[in-house]
């Protein structure tokens, strides 16, 4: 290794003395780009994972039992509220019907007799013909007439509904699921276990969840004690949001939500807690759960 460096310090100094390139002349200068530096306000963002979800998400169910005879929608399809959907056998419901107004107009004859009878009463009370105690009770009888026609009234509401209910309706505008049921089987009411018979979400405007963390919650609460950024639970903020296949966040939407609490083990949105957009620019395709 010494030999080596010496006989290179010879080469080098047999050159110099024969007249070679001057080795302390300094490099040319290099060759930069030189650019204009502009000054301008940049927004911080964040960025969150989410998924969507409808605001109204519907169980049809009915709200009559009966045989199913007719299913009036296009499975998956779009449908509005206030459509049919299912048709329950409505004869049974109709006898029921016409029965309870047939109690109606009885009661309501009973009733023009019991005043007609207090009526004759008091002409003769007055002539001292009939005691106070025959005159009480006629103008119970009225009373009594009266209470059974109120009640044969309610009862035709009561069927008259039924009735209406055997036509089963969509209760919101949204996409269908699959009809559970179909023509011919029998469907049931009731508070246990009434039958489903199909699913509505909405798909527009849509809900995004996502999970905030503490330090997010701290910064958002000093931004806003600070004056610079308002507080999301009082004030609708801007939110920007991309599609899972798309680049960048062509889509608008606002704060609609920020639950209470976190969750003491990761320091996270509770477990099922979550800060929530509302956003009514996303494709109609777009279906509730996907990211």
């Amino acid at each position: 290794m010494r030999c080596r460096i010496l006989s290179i310090g010879a080469v080098l100094w047999s050159l110099g003395c024969r007249g070679g390139p001057d080795v302390s002349a300094p490099p040319p200068p290099p060759q930069v780009t030189v650019t204009e530096v502009r000054r301008e306000e940049l927004a911080e963002w964040d960025d969150y994972q989410g998924e969507f979800e409808a605001i109204d998400a519907v169980e049809v169910r009915p709200r009559v039992s009966g045989y199913l005879v007719r299913v009036g929608f296009v499975e998956g399809k779009e449908v509005r509220k206030g459509q049919v959907l299912f048709e329950i056998d409505p004869e049974p419901y109709q006898a029921a019907l016409d029965q309870r107004r047939a109690d109606l107009a009885r009661a309501r004859a009973c009733l023009a007799l019991a005043e007609r009878d207090a009526a004759r009463a008091e002409r003769l009370i007055e002539a001292r013909a009939i005691s106070q105690e025959e005159m009480d009770t006629r103008l119970t009888l009225v009373s009594e007439a009266r209470a059974a026609m109120a009640a044969a009234e309610a009862a035709v509401r009561a069927a008259a509904l039924d009735l209406g209910f055997t036509k089963v309706r969509a209760p919101v505008t949204g996409r269908t699921g699959r009809a559970e049921v179909t023509e011919g089987n029998l469907v049931t009411a009731g508070p246990s276990a009434p039958t489903l018979l199909t699913t509505i979400v909405s798909l527009h405007p849509i809900y995004v969840y996502f999970e905030g963390d503490e330090s997010a919650y701290l910064r958002y609460a000093h931004l806003d004690r600070s004056g610079e950024r308002p507080s999301s639970r009082t004030t609708a903020n801007p939110v920007q949001v991309g599609l899972a296949d798309e680049d960048g966040f062509p889509y608008r939407g606002r704060m609609d939500f920020v639950d209470n609490r976190l969750d003491r083990a990761t320091g996270r949105s509770a477990p099922g807690r979550w800060w929530r957009i509302r956003t009514g620019s996303l494709p109609r395709e777009c279906s509730p759960g996907s990211a």
